[in-house]
């Protein structure tokens, strides 16, 4: 059986310059592990660089740091293009910002 685990989201610089670059997930719902990655035991860990708007609203995505599968850095990328996260905030007031989430594909049995 297939098991996917998403690590805890780790703030990045970007657009946000100054203030609070943390970035917390209102709705995120885990990536279907591709069928063909799970039938040839591909698992790994992608990194994404994801701009959230000021309404927490993803506005672009790209793979940072592959898993060294493009399935699996296929599946992250469609899936938290999706999420939606608390907007970050600077000097009280929702700011776009950059955001680092990893992904991790772990396959257990």
């Amino acid at each position: 059986q297939a098991v996917i685990i998403a690590a805890k989201a780790v703030p990045a610089a970007g657009p946000v310059s100054a203030g609070d670059l943390s970035a917390t997930m209102i709705e995120a719902v885990p990536p279907r592990y591709p069928v063909e990655s799970r039938r040839r035991s591909e698992q790994g860990a992608v990194l994404l660089t994801v701009l959230l708007r000021k309404d927490g609203a993803v506005e672009d995505i790209s793979v940072s740091r592959s898993s060294g599968f493009e399935r699996l850095d296929q599946a992250a990328v469609k899936t938290v293009s999706r999420w939606r996260f608390v907007p970050g905030t600077k000097n009280g007031m929702p700011e776009a910002m950059w955001h680092l989430q990893p992904i991790n594909f772990v396959l257990t049995h």
